[in-house]
């Protein structure tokens, strides 16, 4: 029930563009859709577990009711603990809300070019060696 209330958030996330995490913390843009995307990835990490646990205890001449309750903790820490990185990770990339998620883009008149190559001591006309600079 937890994974698929998960499952269904991430969905919404997805397509919505926009992770609400407090009154005054909002991941928008293509950081909250990884994010929604990272919500749905206990359902195919769940399935590959499951499948290996049964493909052993099967070969192992076990049952599955040996070790049900083992079975539905991994599957409710590895949901819990996704939800925990999932909004540890909103929680600090998260902005109020109607501010830019990312910072301006960059403008090419902002800074002043470097002089290069940048000017040397001007020229000794008694070194033959060196010659002048125009």
């Amino acid at each position: 029930m937890l994974q698929l209330a998960l499952a269904i958030w991430g969905i919404v996330v997805l397509f919505t563009g926009k992770l609400k995490v407090s009154s005054n913390k909002v991941v928008e843009g293509t950081a909250a859709r990884l994010l929604g995307l990272l919500m749905l990835a206990p359902l195919p990490l769940a399935f590959m577990a499951g499948m290996a646990i049964g493909v052993w205890a099967a070969a192992n001449g076990r049952s599955i009711d040996d070790i049900r309750m083992p079975l539905m903790a991994a599957d409710v820490g590895l949901v819990i603990g996704t939800a925990v990185l999932v909004f540890g990770i909103a929680h600090a990339i998260g902005k109020p809300p109607g501010q830019t998620q990312f910072p301006q883009p960059w403008n090419p008149n902002q800074y002043s070019p470097p002089k290069f190559p940048p000017p040397g001591p001007p020229a000794d006309p008694n070194n033959p060696y060196h010659p002048p600079q125009f």
